[in-house]
């Protein structure tokens, strides 16, 4: 038990920092889609308004 305890605390670390990762690149991608909607909407905002 006392020598697999540093094997566990790594696994744990890894698969903690495979969750943050996943969840961070979510995070950036929906970040991403949000701000790509915005532009589109004030393009077509900025059309129709011009016209």
């Amino acid at each position: 038990m006392l020598h697999n305890f540093p094997y566990s605390i790594s696994r744990f670390l890894f698969t903690l920092s495979q969750q943050l990762t996943t969840s961070l690149i979510s995070f950036y991608y929906i970040g991403l889609t949000i701000l790509n909607i915005n532009l589109t909407i004030g393009i077509i905002l900025m059309v129709t308004f011009i016209r």
